[in-house]
């Protein structure tokens, strides 16, 4: 999966992201490690690659880290801010 173009996000402060869907005029906010996610998400990647990049960068187990990237790339895939990449 990765980033939908039709989405712009930009950071605020240090650490939090604002996103706009160009198509729908909505925004979404997210916090550091859903920042983190984006930006990982530029190039495709698969649910174990964000869970070992989260993994690395942040005080979190691999079990509660998986499970809270999946809820949240569901949501972001619900709203068409990323997409799915065909093998």
């Amino acid at each position: 999966m990765h980033h939908n173009d039709k989405i712009i996000g930009a950071p605020v402060g240090e650490d939090d992201l604002v996103m706009l869907s160009v198509e729908t005029g909505c925004y979404f906010s997210t916090n550091v490690v859903g920042r983190r996610l984006w930006e990982l998400l530029e190039t495709p990647r698969t649910i174990p690659d964000l869970r070992q990049a989260v993994c690395a960068e942040f005080d979190i187990d691999e079990a509660t880290c998986e499970a809270d990237i999946v809820d949240f790339v569901r949501e972001l895939m619900g709203n068409g801010l990323i997409q799915s990449v065909e093998a």
